[in-house]
C-alpha cells in the first residue's frame, strides 16, 4: 500500500487482552483523528505490535488519550525481520527527523522490550552496541531523560515454541504510554540501557507480571508465569520502597536492587 508522504509511521504496543475489541477501537480512533493502517487490517491479528500511519505526533498522542487497548505509542524509525534489515531501515530514516532528538544538549535513554522471551544482560548490551552508527550526541540520563528510545523484539505468541531469533524487530522514539491502564499485566520484558561501552541495564526480570508505576519503565515476565515474591519486591523497589546500589559484573554496570534494613 502506497502511503501519503505527509503521514509518519507509528508503532502501537497493544494490550494482550480483549483481542476482539482492539481492531474496532483503533479503526474508530483513526477515523476520528486521522491516520490509516499500513497493511490490510487482517494482518494485525493477535500481535502486540501494530504499525500505523498517522499525520502528526499530536494526533498520535490524542489517540493514546482515548484508547483502552493500546499501552504505548512510538515514532517508528526502523523495522526489520532481522538485525541487518533493522539497521538498513534505520540508515534510510531521514537524518533531519533524527537530529532534533539527538543533539548534544539533549538527554536520553534506550530501553529494550521483548515479547515472549527474556534476554540475558550480555544479549541486551550487544544489541545496544550495534546501534553505535546512530548519531547520538546527547548525554544519557536514566531517571529523567528528555527522550526515550526503544528496541522492541517480537518472538511470536507461542510460549511453548519460542524461536531463537525474533520475527520482527522495531526501533522507535517513545511518545506516550496510556495512563490509568485497565490492564495490570504485560508479556514484554524491558531493559534500560546506555549505548556506550559503559552500560547500565535494568530489567527483563522473569516472573514479574505487573507494569511498574514509572510510566517510562515496564518490567514483566514470560507468558503464563506468575509473579513471585522476589519479583514483587522489584516492583516495590521501583515504587520507592527499596534502595539501589551499583555493582559491576562482566564489564557491565548493573543496577541492582537491595532491600532497606
Amino acid at each position: 500500500m502506497a502511503l501519503p508522504s505527509s503521514l509518519n509511521r507509528y508503532l502501537l504496543l497493544m494490550a494482550q487482552e480483549h483481542l476482539e475489541f482492539r481492531l474496532p477501537e483503533i479503526k474508530s480512533l483513526l477515523s476520528l483523528f486521522g491516520g490509516q493502517f499500513t497493511s490490510s487490517q487482517e494482518t494485525y491479528g493477535k500481535s502486540p505490535f501494530w504499525i500505523l500511519s498517522i499525520p502528526s505526533e499530536d494526533i498520535a498522542r490524542n489517540l493514546m488519550k482515548r484508547t483502552v487497548c493500546a499501552k504505548s505509542v512510538f515514532e517508528l524509525w526502523g523495522h526489520g525481520k532481522s538485525p541487518e534489515e533493522l539497521y538498513s531501515s534505520l540508515k534510510n530514516y531521514p537524518v533531519e527527523k533524527m537530529v532534533p532528538f539527538l543533539h548534544s544538549d539533549s538527554t536520553y535513554k534506550i530501553k529494550i522490550l521483548t515479547f515472549n522471551k527474556t534476554l540475558t544482560q550480555e544479549e541486551k548490551v550487544k544489541r545496544i552496541d550495534a546501534l553505535e552508527f546512530l548519531p547520538f550526541e546527547g548525554k544519557v540520563n536514566l531517571k529523567k531523560p528528555q527522550h526515550i528510545f526503544s528496541i522492541l523484539e517480537d518472538y511470536g505468541l507461542d510460549p511453548n515454541c519460542i524461536p531463537e531469533n525474533p520475527h520482527n524487530i522495531y526501533f522507535g522514539r517513545w511518545e506516550l504510554r496510556r495512563q490509568n491502564s485497565f490492564y495490570g499485566s504485560s508479556h514484554c520484558g524491558a531493559a534500560e540501557t546506555n549505548p556506550t561501552r559503559n552500560h547500565e541495564v535494568v530489567g527483563s526480570i522473569p516472573g514479574l507480571t505487573q507494569w511498574v508505576k514509572d510510566p517510562a519503565v515496564a518490567v514483566s515476565c514470560g507468558v503464563g508465569q506468575r509473579c513471585s515474591s522476589s519479583c514483587a519486591a522489584v516492583a516495590m523497589a521501583w515504587a520507592g520502597d527499596y534502595s539501589s546500589d551499583q555493582t559491576t559484573s562482566l564489564g557491565t554496570n548493573l543496577h541492582m536492587l537491595q532491600v532497606r534494613p
